[in-house]
């Protein structure tokens, strides 16, 4: 009994070491601007959050910049609730307008996220299993990068990870405690982001496949479950449609027309393998194949159908946003605890031929040096790519170029993120000039674009056109060419300025 006892003093106390890890290595430069990771998809979030923070305190700004924070605010489409906005938002009554409350947010989303992934995985596998598990959703260098961004998807998938704890519990044990839970978990994640419904309803559905359990399909608890997940999301959806604010966000979603092109797999693939690592991927595939060959005695029979059915909803996702799954690699977070969850399998199995050679305590102490040497060679070389980068100079000549312009409006503008950093640091207005990749993403559409008669619908009663975005240019031929023929406002080290029309 006392060793029993030991034992789980110190798997409580490997596990707090891992989940305090896990957040401080996502806290490692707090205060760097959101550059690092989708800008674009940050600083929305950033400008939404500022504008909630001061339409509260409006007396913290002088009346020009008041009106310019709340116009971005309000200007910038709604997709998803801004649960994180408001929440960050809130927290800068306390802590002031900074970035790096919503790093705090997310990083602690994601890491919470690993707890419910080591409880599930420790009640179906070993402590070992489960450990490991977790290093791999809390240390994947994307992981750490993108679980601290400012942006609804970290907690979509911790929210997503205590739904799949809480139906596995569901399925073993369908009272109506459970049942709640579970939806509590899955309403969440799918009010916060819609596509978590193709990690919510196939595990749902697949759980209950197998003849023993097929029956339950009818059962109260059953429809309770299926309803009260989509409950959330379904009220906003309603009002968001009556409002009129989510009316567009659903065009230009779905490309079956992709389908048949082979390119899409092979970028698919690239995509997958740069959020999981093309190792992680083959553990994940690895360990579901060993659920069902032959399925452990200790697993419940639905298990293995779970698991199967969450590859099956990334495999539906992927093919229903087959645009954004191919060129957004932030779609593809809920792979990573998928990848962990499935890799489980594979990582008990290799541990119970391993553990018979390590029960001399010299080869224990040897293994426990191993595992922290692994642990702290993993967390260096995360710090060591944080610091690589510094993004404060990026931030610091936005605000030089808000300066130069003078705040005033007419601005056209070639940038990597559609202006945002420039409205969020320069508090300067644009209107953003499309990337090659969204000229591309026209053509997809089948709309028309000449590009003479597009430059004068843009350009008319513009005075400026700003550009910090060189190598965007040269894929542009025709506007580098005639950006040549006018002259130079101003230019700094990164941004040039041309003067549309003379000044008055």
């Amino acid at each position: 009994m006392e060793n029993a006892k030991r034992h789980a003093r110190l798997e409580l106390l490997f596990l707090l070491l891992l989940l305090v890890l896990g957040w401080a290595i996502r806290l490692y430069d707090l205060d760097e601007p959101p550059l690092d990771f989708h800008p674009t998809r940050q600083l929305f979030s950033a400008l939404k959050a500022r504008g909630i923070y001061y339409a509260a305190h409006p007396q913290l700004l002088p009346p020009w910049q008041l009106e310019f924070a709340l116009q971005q605010s309000r200007e910038l489409p709604t997709i998803e609730p801004e649960i994180l906005e408001h929440l960050v938002a809130w927290t800068y009554t306390f802590s002031g307008e900074h970035l790096w409350v919503a790093r705090l947010y997310s990083s602690f989303f994601w890491v919470a996220g690993g707890f419910f992934l080591w409880h599930l995985v420790r009640r179906r596998f070993s402590p070992g299993a489960a450990f490991l598990s977790l290093a791999l959703y809390l240390f994947l260098p994307y992981a750490v990068i993108a679980s601290r961004s400012f942006q609804p998807d970290p907690l979509m998938v911790a929210a997503l990870v205590a739904f799949w704890c809480a139906l596995d519990r569901w399925l073993e044990t369908p009272s109506w405690r459970n049942t709640l839970t579970a939806a509590l978990g899955g309403g969440l994640a799918i009010l916060v982001k819609f596509p978590a419904a193709f990690f919510a309803y196939p595990p749902l559905l697949g759980g209950l496949i197998l003849p023993p359990y097929r029956h339950r399909l009818r059962q109260k608890e059953t429809i309770a479950l299926g309803v009260l997940m989509a409950l959330p999301a379904a009220l906003y959806l309603s009002y968001g449609l009556w409002a009129g604010f989510l009316g567009q966000q659903f065009n230009g979603r779905f490309f079956p027309q992709l389908w048949l092109q082979p390119l899409t797999y092979l970028q698919w693939m690239q995509e997958a393998q740069r959020v999981a690592g093309v190792g992680g991927i083959a553990l994940g595939l690895l360990g579901l194949t060993l659920l069902f060959s032959p399925i452990p005695r200790h697993l419940p029979s639905f298990f293995p159908a779970l698991i199967l059915s969450l590859w099956s909803g990334y495999l539906l996702y992927g093919f229903t946003f087959t645009h954004h799954i191919t060129t957004h690699d932030y779609y593809h977070l809920p792979l990573i605890p998928l990848m962990a969850l499935s890799a489980a399998s594979l990582l008990d199995r290799v541990l119970i031929v391993l553990r018979p050679h390590f029960q001399f305590p010299p080869l224990q102490a040897a293994l426990a040096l191993i595992v922290l040497y692994a642990l702290f060679g993993t967390l260096w070389g995360l710090r060591a790519q944080m610091k690589a980068v510094d993004y404060r100079p990026q931030a610091a000549m936005w605000a030089e170029i808000g300066e130069k312009l003078g705040h005033r409006t007419g601005v056209l503008a070639l940038t990597a993120d559609y202006g945002l950093s420039l409205a969020y640091w320069g508090w300067q207005p644009s209107q953003a000039w499309p990337t090659a990749a969204d000229l591309a993403y026209r053509q997809q559409r089948n709309e028309r674009f000449n590009p003479q008669a597009f430059f004068a619908e843009m350009s008319a009663g513009k005075r400026y056109f700003l550009v910090t975005e060189f190598a965007e240019l040269r894929r542009q031929p025709f506007l580098e060419a005639y950006l040549q023929t006018l002259p130079l406002f101003a230019q700094g080290e990164g941004y040039r300025i041309y003067l549309l029309q003379p000044q008055e």
